[in-house]
């Protein structure tokens, strides 16, 4: 008697989706990725992650995760000239009252582009004989009913008929586009919780050639914004990514945006708090046009808080839940998912009844520290927009305590640590609040902020006469 086989069926060939795909075969015979688009054989751009030209970074605790699953992979991205940076030492911070100075490094931070990252993972993960690429097709709803989904209705490009595929799991990792709502809802399941937190962040990014010179080991630097100012979301990031390339990031709100014309760019970059990340970039050449993008809005689907859940069907990455970008926490909390899932399929089959109902839990429990970051921090603009509640005492009081622990840091190494590490996603916000923390942030600082970028004498060397000369002013 034949032995039956196991399918499973990713859609979506994103970071989330191929990660997904890789955790997965280590249960089911063969795993199918159905993606709308060809997936690119190098690191080139894919037409379905249009967020990819802006800055995107690895905190460590999503690369750390990474290793885990895919062991080598930090070591082939630096290979392939990713730049692995760490706070504070290489990693420049300016805050509202001034930079944060350089110390030891405590916690770590991938930068490169989003096209050599997903290429690099997604040649590793595509290399296993159990995962098939279909060609290109759009899936238009699922097969099965309320108890049990048993596989999608797909149209293949270029058809016009839609034809079926079975699958004994299927994930939905198509990103913001995900319809996995309404599906859902035409099989008769009642809708589940959404909210949708949009502050109108925009942002602009453009990637330049370094100027020469520049050494090997150049940090990243970060302006913030500053809350309390009259522009209270405006800001800029300068990262090193492979071959020898800075990329810049600007941000703005829908009302102040960061131009994307050639002639706007740079003044609104001088107009940031600091000039300095105006200065380098006088030094270096510019290799593309900015780029603008506006889907930054937060936006969550509560699935684990379905009161029926069909077993068979699984949501993660930006299908589940998107953040605003800025924060950085998008790939490494794909990365976490999956890592969840691992953990959870390794003591219990993800095809046994209520497995999937489990595993969306377990999704929900890694993706709720970033979710909870990035809205709180959104929410306090002023021109932010939300279809759930706004800040309460609570909240405002938790804002309150923020700041004053940002405030605190200077000359509080432990403080500085516990604070990149939530950051990071290796602990718990829940860190935030131990006694000893409590204490240092209401005894207040014992160092200050620095009025200049804390840039050695070689790494201020690239900058050009005139930059320096407007620095100096």
């Amino acid at each position: 008697m034949p032995v039956p086989t196991h399918h499973a069926v990713v859609l979506g060939g994103g970071l989330a989706g191929i990660l997904a795909a890789h955790v997965l075969a280590e249960h089911v015979d063969t795993v199918t990725i159905i993606d709308r688009d060809d997936l690119p054989e190098g690191p080139e751009h894919r037409k379905g992650t249009p967020q990819a030209r802006h800055t995107h970074v690895f905190v460590e605790g999503g690369y750390a995760a990474l290793e885990d699953l895919l062991p080598g992979i930090t070591d082939e991205l630096t290979g392939l000239g990713a730049h692995q940076l760490h706070h504070p030492a290489d990693i420049l911070v300016r805050r509202p009252t001034g930079w944060r100075d350089r110390m030891a490094p405590e916690v770590g931070i991938i930068s490169a582009s989003r096209a050599l990252t997903d290429w690099a993972i997604r040649r590793r993960v595509l290399a296993h004989p159990r995962i098939t690429v279909a060609p290109p097709a759009t899936v238009v709803g699922l097969l099965g009913d309320r108890r049990r989904i048993s596989g999608v209705r797909l149209r293949d490009r270029g058809a016009t008929d839609t034809r079926r595929l079975t699958a004994d799991l299927v994930i939905d990792a198509t990103g913001r586009s995900s319809h996995t709502h309404d599906w859902l809802t035409e099989l008769k399941l009642p809708a589940v919780h959404r909210e949708h937190i949009d502050s109108g962040i925009r942002y602009a990014t453009r990637v330049y050639q370094a100027p020469p010179g520049t050494p090997a080991t150049f940090p990243l630097l970060l302006v913030e914004p500053n809350p309390a100012s009259d522009r209270p979301a405006v800001a800029g990031m300068l990262s090193p990514i492979e071959d020898d390339r800075w990329i810049l990031t600007l941000v703005g709100p829908k009302h102040d945006p960061p131009p994307t014309d050639e002639d706007g760019y740079p003044p609104f970059l001088r107009s940031l708090a600091d000039p300095i990340l105006a200065d380098l970039i006088a030094a270096a050449t510019p290799l593309t046009p900015p780029y603008g993008f506006a889907n930054t809005a937060n936006h969550r689907n509560f699935y684990e808080r379905a009161r029926f859940w069909p077993d068979g069907l699984l949501v993660l990455g930006d299908a589940y839940a998107t953040f605003n970008p800025i924060y950085g926490h998008g790939m490494a909390t794909a990365v976490l998912a999956a890592h969840a899932l691992r953990r959870r399929w390794q003591r219990h089959h993800p095809l046994l009844p209520g497995a999937a109902r489990r595993s969306q839990r377990a999704i929900a429990k890694v993706t709720e520290p970033a979710w909870r970051m990035a809205t709180a921090q959104d929410l306090r603009l002023p021109h932010t927009t939300t279809t759930g509640r706004h800040p309460g005492r609570l909240a405002k009081l938790n804002n309150r305590y923020a700041d004053r622990m940002i405030a605190a840091i200077p000359g509080r190494p432990d403080l500085q640590r516990a604070s990149l590490r939530v950051f990071a996603l290796l602990d718990s916000p829940l860190r935030l609040f131990t006694p000893r923390v409590l204490w240092q942030t209401l005894r207040g600082p014992r160092g200050q902020y620095l009025p200049e970028a804390p840039l050695t004498p070689e790494e201020r060397r690239i900058l050009t006469p005139a930059s320096e000369t407007t620095a100096d002013s």
